[in-house]
């Protein structure tokens, strides 16, 4: 799976779970995320392309990941359009991997 570049952080860690269940529900139609396994949520409903990944307890950022490659630009557009109505819970901030 690919990753995005730009995550979410979550202003209150007590809301992460309720902003990414309003980022499934707003842009991806799906009615609830989906737990799985290693703090990944299936947020898109059946289709299973688009994937967060929550950090562990007390993390405040969601990042989102792609089946494929292409469909990385897209997702990221959408994060962004969904931090831009919802600044007063999250912003947008880009990953950067850290060794160690």
């Amino acid at each position: 799976m690919a990753f995005c570049q730009k995550a979410l952080r979550v202003n209150n860690p007590d809301a992460v779970m309720p902003v990414l269940e309003a980022v499934a529900r707003s842009v991806f139609h799906c009615p609830r995320p989906v737990p799985l396994q290693y703090g990944y949520f299936a947020i898109d409903g059946k289709d299973n392309n688009v994937r967060a990944l929550v950090m562990g307890d007390g993390a405040t950022a969601i990042r989102f990941c792609c089946r494929y490659q292409h469909d990385v630009p897209v997702v990221e557009k959408k994060v962004v359009a969904f931090v831009q109505t919802h600044e007063a819970v999250c912003e947008l901030t880009d990953w950067v991997e850290r060794d160690g």
